[in-house]
């Protein structure tokens, strides 16, 4: 829904390293976790909490910035971690927030990112012996109810300098969570 109300604005230079770096990580190591279990919320939620603090403290944020000179690294390593945990979103995320775009061109481009890692995820997925649930098909409503309630009474209505801090505040939060469950 994102994608096409808000294409216009996608930022192709970052979409491309996610398509042409990103997901082959994606799926190579969808591959490999799919045959051993490997549990690394501690370490994104860290990372989560250093971001969601970065604009508030400067050495987070000079660490981070060295961090993100790396670009086909970190783009490498977002595609490890997706593939590996589902949690490389929250390194997308950082990376294109850190990017100096508009609230509507951050938005898109991680739609169609985020669009992108689910559909090789899929197909990895078919591929493989792996069972999947299909029952858990009603999330797609909860999604789909949750952007257009967020859409209509927040979006629309908030600062880009707003809209990052809220940001921020949804990245603290989602790095304590994934620090707290074991």
């Amino acid at each position: 829904m994102q994608i096409s109300k808000d294409y216009k604005h996608i930022n192709f230079n970052s979409y491309k390293n996610v398509l042409f770096i990103t997901v082959p990580f994606i799926i190579v190591f969808l591959f490999l976790a799919s045959k051993n279990k490997i549990d690394i919320n501690m370490v994104i939620g860290i990372f989560l909490i250093f971001i969601a603090l970065k604009n508030y403290v400067k050495i987070i944020r000079i660490m981070f910035e060295k961090i993100l000179s790396y670009n086909k690294i970190f783009y490498s390593i977002m595609g490890i971690v997706h593939g590996v945990t589902n949690l490389g979103g929250a390194l997308l995320t950082a990376r294109i927030f850190h990017e100096t775009l508009n609230k509507y061109e951050k938005r898109a481009t991680i739609a169609i990112s985020y669009m992108t890692f689910a559909i090789f995820q899929i197909v990895t997925i078919l591929f493989l012996d792996v069972e999947y649930d299909l029952s858990n098909l009603w999330y797609v409503f909860i999604g789909i109810s949750t952007y257009i309630t967020i859409n209509k009474i927040v979006f629309h209505k908030v600062s880009d300098h707003k809209y990052n801090k809220i940001f921020s505040i949804f990245l603290l939060a989602s790095g304590v969570l994934l620090v707290m469950i074991k």
